[in-house]
């Protein structure tokens, strides 16, 4: 049971790293912070604009499809590539969508990679 939760666009003043791909998040950059608290614990989760796109469209497609995600259910926090990969898999890639995200998750985990071991 969510004790509180906020989620809000914010403008990076430093460098971050997404919590769902592992991409960098550049001064400047637009993201969304979600942060709250949860049976006690406390949490906050960076999200890539990238990232939290995906998110939205999948949480949409989840809900107004044949799925049926309850208002309850929603997609963990650090879990969309699995989400996206299961949702691919069992559309059976018949949907470009997720794998476009996919993609571009790929993408931005390796070029925060290289970038990281260039310094």
């Amino acid at each position: 049971m969510s004790d509180f939760s906020t989620q809000k666009s914010v403008c990076a003043r430093k460098k971050h790293t997404c919590s769902e791909c592992a991409g960098d998040i550049r001064p400047g950059d637009r993201y969304m912070l979600l942060s709250g608290a949860q049976d006690g614990q406390g949490y906050s989760f960076k999200r890539c604009a990238q990232c939290h796109h995906a998110f939205v469209w999948l949480d949409l497609t989840l809900r107004l499809g044949p799925y049926g995600l309850a208002p309850d259910e929603g997609i963990e926090f650090g879990a969309l590539h699995s989400e996206l990969a299961e949702y691919a898999s069992e559309s059976r890639f018949s949907d470009p969508e997720p794998l476009r995200h996919l993609l571009g998750m790929a993408e931005r985990r390796e070029a925060s990679q290289k970038t990281q071991e260039a310094a």
